[in-house]
């Protein structure tokens, strides 16, 4: 393959850079699809819309999140993660990171503390569930007519949840592994559900909640991958216009 490689940056004097690098990542693609399986690192990407929204006390966003309010998300694992505890039925696995957007608001994995966001495999229940508990989100809420930050309300029993739950009919989930890039069902697979809620705990109840449906799901390469091969490309430019 390097030879292959550098045959083309010899011929290739006079093509342009974004061509070149784009070729150099599809030649790297191409490359790590033909390895044999190993550990990878996959992001899931999603999307959805806020179909519902429940207010329980004097907790109020910002007004940027509502009915009909987008989704975006994803979270990144690596499959050669351990199962945090092994059953027959089911796996839990550590995410690597996650991070939602709703509004005006990201929700991401307070570093400060323990818990750690979750890929649940279900195979008894046919579908994954994704739940970040203690989510940090950036941003200012009103507490009681006060304006408050993530760190004003993070402690003790006041937390923010968040959780993706697809599922499916069909035997969509034949085991507990984490799925890699080949085995990731599409979301039309989780036909019994494919929704998302965000919940703000307030003294251990619920005080501001949205909760809506998925409309995309996919898997896909983790982006530092293809950043390192255009990366690697943009050098391999500068070192042949030195």
């Amino acid at each position: 393959m390097k030879f292959w490689v550098l045959l083309f940056l010899e011929r290739g004097k006079g093509v342009r850079p974004i061509i070149l690098i784009m070729t150099i990542v599809l030649m790297g693609l191409a490359i790590s699809n033909s390895q044999p399986a190993s550990a990878e690192v996959v992001t899931v990407e999603v999307e959805g819309v806020v179909n519902s929204v429940y207010t329980g006390g004097a907790l109020v966003l910002d007004g940027s999140v509502d009915t009909g309010s987008l989704m975006t998300g994803s979270c990144i694992y690596d499959t050669d993660t351990p199962d945090e505890e092994p059953s027959e039925w089911a796996g839990i696995y550590r995410l690597i990171s996650i991070s939602v957007t709703i509004g005006n608001y990201t929700f991401t994995r307070d570093p400060t503390s323990a818990k750690y966001p979750l890929f649940f495999v279900d195979k008894g229940d046919r579908g994954y569930r994704i739940s970040s508990w203690r989510s940090r989100f950036d941003g200012t809420i009103t507490v009681g007519g006060l304006p408050k930050t993530y760190e004003d309300i993070a402690w003790g029993s006041n937390y923010v949840h968040l959780v993706i739950l697809i599922t499916s009919s069909s035997e969509a989930i034949p085991t507990d592994a984490l799925p890699d890039l080949d085995s990731f069902p599409e979301l039309s697979v989780f036909d019994r559900g494919k929704g998302f809620d965000l919940l703000f705990y307030e003294s251990s109840d619920v005080k501001f909640g949205v909760h809506g449906e998925l409309t995309y799901l996919t898997a896909v390469p983790e982006p530092a991958t293809i950043f390192l091969l255009a990366f690697g490309g943009l050098v391999l430019l500068r070192k042949r216009k030195a």
